[in-house]
Protein backbone atom coordinates (compact mmCIF):
# COMPACT_ATOMS: atom_id res chain seq x y z
CA UNK A 1 0.00 0.00 0.00
CA UNK A 2 1.50 3.63 -1.10
CA UNK A 3 2.10 5.55 1.69
CA UNK A 4 0.12 9.12 0.82
CA UNK A 5 3.04 11.25 2.60
CA UNK A 6 5.18 10.55 0.07
CA UNK A 7 3.41 12.34 -2.32
CA UNK A 8 3.38 15.79 -0.52
CA UNK A 9 6.29 17.37 -1.93
CA UNK A 10 7.12 18.97 1.42
CA UNK A 11 7.65 15.64 2.78
CA UNK A 12 10.00 14.15 -0.09
CA UNK A 13 11.92 17.61 0.89
CA UNK A 14 12.10 16.99 4.19
CA UNK A 15 13.30 13.98 3.71
CA UNK A 16 15.86 14.90 1.27
CA UNK A 17 17.25 17.30 4.04
CA UNK A 18 17.90 14.50 6.57
CA UNK A 19 19.49 11.95 4.17
CA UNK A 20 20.93 13.82 0.79
CA UNK A 21 24.26 16.32 1.21
CA UNK A 22 23.38 17.60 -2.09
CA UNK A 23 20.39 18.94 -0.86
CA UNK A 24 21.81 20.12 2.63
CA UNK A 25 24.37 22.26 0.44
CA UNK A 26 21.30 23.42 -1.28
CA UNK A 27 19.50 24.77 2.11
CA UNK A 28 23.13 26.12 3.18
CA UNK A 29 23.24 28.06 0.04
CA UNK A 30 19.75 29.17 -0.31
CA UNK A 31 19.48 30.10 3.75
CA UNK A 32 22.65 32.51 3.62
CA UNK A 33 22.75 33.77 0.19
CA UNK A 34 20.39 36.54 1.24
CA UNK A 35 22.45 37.84 4.28
CA UNK A 36 25.94 37.37 2.37
CA UNK A 37 24.58 39.21 -0.33
CA UNK A 38 23.02 42.09 1.37
CA UNK A 39 26.09 42.63 3.64
CA UNK A 40 28.57 42.69 0.39
CA UNK A 41 26.23 45.35 -1.44
CA UNK A 42 26.04 47.15 1.98
CA UNK A 43 29.91 46.87 2.15
CA UNK A 44 30.30 48.33 -1.24
CA UNK A 45 29.40 52.29 0.07
CA UNK A 46 26.74 52.85 -2.17
CA UNK A 47 26.15 56.27 -0.62
CA UNK A 48 22.96 54.37 1.55
CA UNK A 49 25.05 52.93 4.65
CA UNK A 50 22.79 54.12 7.21
CA UNK A 51 18.90 53.71 7.63
CA UNK A 52 17.51 57.38 9.06
CA UNK A 53 15.00 57.07 11.90
CA UNK A 54 14.17 60.46 12.01
CA UNK A 55 16.08 64.19 12.62
CA UNK A 56 19.97 63.34 13.03
CA UNK A 57 19.60 59.72 14.59
CA UNK A 58 20.54 57.04 12.17
CA UNK A 59 20.93 53.39 12.34
CA UNK A 60 24.05 51.22 11.40
CA UNK A 61 23.57 49.33 8.42
CA UNK A 62 21.79 49.75 4.82
CA UNK A 63 18.54 48.55 3.96
CA UNK A 64 19.92 45.85 2.13
CA UNK A 65 21.68 44.03 4.56
CA UNK A 66 18.58 44.58 6.83
CA UNK A 67 16.65 42.97 4.40
CA UNK A 68 18.95 40.53 3.69
CA UNK A 69 19.24 39.35 7.42
CA UNK A 70 15.63 39.20 7.56
CA UNK A 71 14.84 36.84 4.71
CA UNK A 72 17.79 34.50 5.92
CA UNK A 73 16.04 34.60 9.23
CA UNK A 74 12.24 33.13 7.69
CA UNK A 75 14.46 30.71 4.86
CA UNK A 76 16.19 29.19 8.25
CA UNK A 77 12.52 29.36 10.25
CA UNK A 78 11.31 27.62 6.95
CA UNK A 79 14.16 25.13 6.94
CA UNK A 80 13.23 23.79 10.24
CA UNK A 81 9.95 23.26 10.10
CA UNK A 82 10.30 21.17 6.98
CA UNK A 83 12.62 19.21 8.90
CA UNK A 84 9.96 19.16 11.87
CA UNK A 85 12.75 20.88 13.91
CA UNK A 86 13.19 24.01 15.85
CA UNK A 87 15.31 26.59 17.20
CA UNK A 88 16.10 24.51 19.87
CA UNK A 89 18.25 22.03 17.69
CA UNK A 90 20.64 25.15 17.62
CA UNK A 91 20.79 25.59 21.38
CA UNK A 92 18.50 28.23 22.02
CA UNK A 93 15.87 25.79 24.31
CA UNK A 94 16.11 26.90 27.56
CA UNK A 95 19.26 26.22 29.93
CA UNK A 96 19.33 24.27 32.54
CA UNK A 97 21.02 27.33 34.37
CA UNK A 98 20.81 30.89 33.48
CA UNK A 99 23.08 31.86 36.15
CA UNK A 100 25.48 29.59 34.48
CA UNK A 101 24.61 30.75 31.39
CA UNK A 102 25.14 34.02 31.80
CA UNK A 103 28.55 33.64 33.79
CA UNK A 104 30.17 31.65 30.96
CA UNK A 105 28.95 34.59 28.68
CA UNK A 106 30.94 36.56 30.52
CA UNK A 107 33.87 34.51 30.72
CA UNK A 108 33.98 33.92 26.92
CA UNK A 109 33.95 38.11 26.59
CA UNK A 110 36.95 38.28 28.59
CA UNK A 111 38.73 35.54 26.77
CA UNK A 112 37.63 36.75 22.96
CA UNK A 113 38.61 40.48 23.74
CA UNK A 114 42.15 39.00 25.11
CA UNK A 115 42.99 37.36 22.37
CA UNK A 116 41.44 39.77 20.13
CA UNK A 117 43.51 42.07 21.74
CA UNK A 118 46.61 39.93 22.03
CA UNK A 119 46.01 39.26 18.09
CA UNK A 120 46.36 42.67 16.79
CA UNK A 121 49.29 43.31 18.84
CA UNK A 122 50.88 40.68 16.99
CA UNK A 123 49.76 41.46 13.16
CA UNK A 124 50.92 45.11 14.46
CA UNK A 125 54.72 44.52 15.53
CA UNK A 126 55.10 41.89 12.08
CA UNK A 127 52.96 44.01 9.51
CA UNK A 128 53.70 47.58 10.73
CA UNK A 129 52.23 48.99 7.68
CA UNK A 130 48.99 47.12 7.58
CA UNK A 131 46.11 49.48 7.58
CA UNK A 132 43.59 48.47 10.77
CA UNK A 133 40.24 47.32 10.10
CA UNK A 134 38.27 50.59 8.63
CA UNK A 135 35.49 51.67 11.72
CA UNK A 136 34.26 55.20 9.90
CA UNK A 137 30.66 53.31 8.93
CA UNK A 138 30.35 53.99 12.75
CA UNK A 139 31.53 57.61 13.53
CA UNK A 140 28.09 59.01 13.95
CA UNK A 141 28.83 57.25 16.99
CA UNK A 142 31.12 59.18 18.27
CA UNK A 143 29.47 61.83 21.46
CA UNK A 144 26.02 61.51 20.09
CA UNK A 145 23.54 59.15 22.94
CA UNK A 146 20.89 59.17 20.83
CA UNK A 147 22.37 56.74 18.00
CA UNK A 148 24.58 55.36 20.31
CA UNK A 149 21.16 53.96 22.30
CA UNK A 150 18.97 52.97 19.23
CA UNK A 151 22.42 50.98 17.35
CA UNK A 152 23.29 49.54 21.07
CA UNK A 153 19.55 48.01 20.74
CA UNK A 154 19.97 47.35 17.23
CA UNK A 155 23.19 45.10 17.78
CA UNK A 156 21.54 42.93 20.17
CA UNK A 157 19.39 41.99 17.82
CA UNK A 158 21.74 42.02 14.84
CA UNK A 159 24.70 40.61 16.05
CA UNK A 160 23.77 39.22 19.25
CA UNK A 161 20.47 37.43 18.03
CA UNK A 162 20.58 36.56 13.98
CA UNK A 163 24.24 36.38 13.70
CA UNK A 164 25.23 33.83 15.94
CA UNK A 165 21.62 32.45 14.99
CA UNK A 166 22.88 32.14 11.79
CA UNK A 167 26.59 31.73 11.34
CA UNK A 168 27.32 29.57 15.02
CA UNK A 169 23.51 28.02 15.02
CA UNK A 170 22.63 27.42 11.28
CA UNK A 171 25.63 27.08 9.35
CA UNK A 172 28.29 25.11 11.72
CA UNK A 173 25.20 22.32 12.61
CA UNK A 174 24.31 22.26 8.79
CA UNK A 175 27.83 21.72 7.94
CA UNK A 176 29.10 19.60 10.31
CA UNK A 177 25.71 17.59 9.04
CA UNK A 178 27.65 16.83 6.07
CA UNK A 179 30.35 14.77 7.47
CA UNK A 180 28.08 12.78 10.11
CA UNK A 181 28.84 15.67 13.00
CA UNK A 182 32.24 13.81 13.62
CA UNK A 183 34.79 16.00 15.44
CA UNK A 184 36.32 16.68 11.48
CA UNK A 185 33.17 17.55 10.67
CA UNK A 186 32.79 20.20 13.53
CA UNK A 187 36.28 21.16 12.31
CA UNK A 188 35.21 21.97 9.25
CA UNK A 189 31.79 23.44 10.53
CA UNK A 190 34.03 25.86 12.65
CA UNK A 191 36.46 27.18 9.77
CA UNK A 192 33.80 27.48 7.17
CA UNK A 193 31.78 29.47 9.71
CA UNK A 194 34.84 32.07 10.37
CA UNK A 195 35.80 32.20 6.56
CA UNK A 196 31.97 33.58 6.08
CA UNK A 197 31.73 35.39 9.03
CA UNK A 198 34.85 37.27 8.28
CA UNK A 199 34.28 37.88 4.39
CA UNK A 200 30.57 39.22 5.58
CA UNK A 201 32.69 42.00 6.95
CA UNK A 202 34.21 42.99 3.90
CA UNK A 203 33.08 46.92 4.32
CA UNK A 204 36.07 46.88 7.30
CA UNK A 205 38.78 46.00 5.00
CA UNK A 206 41.19 43.27 4.62
CA UNK A 207 41.95 43.89 8.33
CA UNK A 208 38.52 44.30 9.22
CA UNK A 209 37.68 40.90 7.28
CA UNK A 210 40.97 38.85 8.82
CA UNK A 211 40.05 40.12 12.67
CA UNK A 212 36.13 39.37 12.33
CA UNK A 213 37.28 36.14 10.73
CA UNK A 214 38.99 35.40 13.95
CA UNK A 215 36.52 36.07 16.41
CA UNK A 216 34.09 34.07 14.41
CA UNK A 217 36.79 31.49 15.18
CA UNK A 218 36.69 32.19 19.00
CA UNK A 219 33.10 32.42 18.86
CA UNK A 220 32.84 29.60 17.20
CA UNK A 221 35.64 27.53 19.54
CA UNK A 222 33.07 28.72 22.63
CA UNK A 223 30.10 27.73 20.86
CA UNK A 224 31.82 23.84 20.95
CA UNK A 225 33.13 24.37 24.43
CA UNK A 226 29.87 25.47 26.08
CA UNK A 227 28.18 22.47 24.16
CA UNK A 228 26.45 24.35 21.42
CA UNK A 229 24.35 26.42 24.24
CA UNK A 230 23.47 29.42 21.89
CA UNK A 231 22.19 32.11 24.74
CA UNK A 232 26.34 32.03 25.55
CA UNK A 233 27.07 33.34 22.26
CA UNK A 234 24.17 35.61 22.03
CA UNK A 235 24.82 37.52 25.34
CA UNK A 236 28.85 37.53 24.74
CA UNK A 237 28.87 38.54 21.06
CA UNK A 238 25.97 41.40 22.07
CA UNK A 239 28.46 42.79 25.04
CA UNK A 240 31.69 42.75 22.94
CA UNK A 241 29.96 44.67 20.56
CA UNK A 242 28.21 47.22 22.78
CA UNK A 243 30.98 47.87 24.25
CA UNK A 244 33.15 48.39 20.99
CA UNK A 245 30.02 51.13 20.38
CA UNK A 246 30.16 52.91 23.89
CA UNK A 247 34.05 53.00 23.57
CA UNK A 248 33.43 54.70 20.10
CA UNK A 249 30.78 57.08 21.27
CA UNK A 250 33.34 58.18 24.08
CA UNK A 251 36.55 58.81 21.61
CA UNK A 252 34.23 61.66 20.36
CA UNK A 253 33.03 63.65 23.54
Amino acid sequence: MTNPMSKDPRHRVAEALHRDNSARLLEIGVVMAPIMVGLLLAGRGSGNDFVPLGGSVVLLGAPVAWLGGILTMILAWGSLRLRGSGWHEFGLGRPRSWPRTILSALAALVIVVVVLVGFIEIVARLFPNAPPPDASRFDHLRGHLPNLIINVVAVWITAGFIEEMLWRGFLMNRVAELGGKTRWAWALALIVSALLFGLAHTYQGASGVVLTGVAGLLLGVVYLVVKRNLWVLVFAHGMIDMLDFVQTYFSGS
